[in-house]
C-alpha cells in the first residue's frame, strides 16, 4: 500500500471514528443544557443508564418493571425462534421430500416459469401478467421517446 493510499484509509477511520463521536458529543450537550425535551428525547447517557438497568437490574429496591428482565427476555426470543425453525423443518422437510418424490403432491404448488419476452429470463406467472398489462404503455411511451431523440 502507498504513503497516500494509507493516508487516505487514515483519514477515513478518523471519520469514521470521529463522526459518531462528535454527534453523540453534541446531543449530549444540547441535552444537559436543556434544549432537548427530555421526556421525548432522552441523553445517551441516560439510555446507557437505562441498558444498564435493563441488562443488570437496579440493584437494591427497584420499582423499574423491567430491571435485571434482559436476559430472560432474550431467552424467551431465542426459545421462539427455536420452535419456529422446529416446526419449519418437521413441517416443511417430509412435505419438500413428498413433493420432490410426487408429481400429483407437486401439482398444486407447481409455479410455472415462463420466459414471455424471448429474454432467456424466466418470470414468475404475475410478472407475466403485469409484463403483459404494461405492454402497451411501455411500447407507446418507448415510441414516443424515440419520436423525440429524432426530432432533436
Amino acid at each position: 500500500m502507498t504513503a497516500a493510499a494509507s493516508a487516505q484509509r487514515g483519514k477515513r477511520v478518523a471519520l469514521a471514528i470521529l463522526l459518531p463521536a462528535v454527534f453523540l458529543l453534541g446531543w449530549e450537550l444540547l441535552g444537559r443544557n436543556d434544549l432537548l425535551v427530555e421526556g421525548l428525547i432522552p441523553t445517551p447517557t441516560r439510555v446507557l443508564q437505562a441498558w444498564w438497568v435493563w441488562i443488570f437490574g437496579a440493584g437494591g429496591l427497584s420499582l423499574n418493571p423491567y430491571s435485571g428482565t434482559w436476559a430472560a427476555n432474550l431467552w424467551f426470543s431465542l426459545e421462539r425462534v427455536g420452535e419456529g425453525y422446529l416446526l419449519a423443518i418437521v413441517l416443511g422437510v417430509p412435505v419438500g421430500v413428498l413433493i420432490g418424490w410426487s408429481r400429483l403432491a407437486a401439482r398444486p404448488v407447481q409455479v410455472y416459469w415462463l420466459d414471455t419476452d424471448h429474454d432467456g429470463i424466466l418470470h414468475p406467472p404475475v410478472v407475466n401478467q403485469l409484463a403483459a398489462s404494461l405492454r402497451p404503455l411501455l411500447d407507446e411511451h418507448y415510441a414516443a421517446q424515440s419520436r423525440r431523440s429524432e426530432r432533436k
